[in-house]
């Protein structure tokens, strides 16, 4: 839960950086507010048999989907790539809006 809180301020930052113009602040916020997720993802992956082979499945593919958001944001650096880190932020929103659903509305056992 911690993570999600941390994800989520550091979107709401970027967000509120890139509005006032500091664009390089903002790219480089996005960009390693991706690290707490992409490292507990790693440190599951390197503990499968702890996890199960379903959650390794599942890590995977979240990694797939996590991992070009870093890079996308970087490349907005560059300027004739503004647009990428529009595409980050909003991947990585939807990201946070899905983790936030499953923890906090989504009790399948309740």
């Amino acid at each position: 839960m911690m993570i999600l809180a941390l994800m989520t301020a550091v979107e709401i930052l970027t967000l509120v950086l890139r509005l006032v113009g500091k664009k390089r602040f903002a790219a480089w916020a996005l960009a390693l507010s991706t690290l707490p997720i992409l490292v507990s993802l790693g440190l599951e992956l390197t503990q499968p048999a702890r996890v199960g082979a379903a959650a390794v499945q599942t890590d995977l593919k979240t990694l797939a989907i996590e991992l070009p958001v870093p890079a996308l944001a970087l490349l907005s650096l560059w300027r004739p790539a503004q647009l990428c880190f529009w595409l980050a932020w909003a991947v990585n929103l939807v990201f946070i809006a899905m983790f936030l659903y499953l923890a906090l509305a989504w009790h399948p056992f309740a």
